[in-house]
């Protein structure tokens, strides 16, 4: 079993990739399960324009469950760790820490408040992390496009 705040740059890889394919496929709601190479992504309209996105080993352990809402996106990897996106802001912001944070300062932000906070359990590469959170970014645009896409058509019926 992956230990996977242990293992943050690994889960990161599958998440990047998972998102990649996902978002290259084009995005759909009801029965959307993409087998990768070693993971599932699973897509559910939890509520009305509220999606969460599972990505799981193919042996069903949770690498990271995501939650994409019309304002934000929640990338969790368990309950100590997770990472929100907020539109209006335009700002990461984190479980471990009050400060919200930009990508560009991603590095910088996390060695600052480790030597105030002293989380121990987190540790990861900011350029892998980086990446990841750009993907986040990118799956957020895509659910706003698939959204106002959807609402379009239901509203022309």
């Amino acid at each position: 079993m992956l230990d996977i705040l242990g293992n943050i740059d690994t889960a990161n890889y599958f998440i990047q990739d998972a998102l990649f394919n996902t978002v290259q496929q084009g995005l759909e709601v009801r029965h959307n399960v993409y087998q990768g190479d070693g993971y599932f992504v699973d897509i559910v309209e939890a509520r009305k324009n509220t999606f969460n996105v599972n990505i799981t080993t193919l042996g069903r352990q949770n690498i990271a469950r995501i939650l994409v809402s019309k304002d934000e996106i929640v990338l969790r990897y368990s309950a100590k760790f997770m990472l929100t996106y907020k539109k209006k802001t335009d700002m990461f912001s984190t479980n471990l820490f009050d400060e919200p944070f930009d990508l560009e300062d991603i590095e910088a932000t996390f060695f600052t408040q480790s030597t105030m906070v002293k989380y121990t359990d987190v540790q990861f590469s900011a350029d892998v992390m980086s990446e990841t959170l750009q993907m986040i970014k990118v799956l957020f645009y895509a659910f706003e496009q698939f959204r106002e896409e959807r609402n379009k058509v239901n509203n022309h019926r």
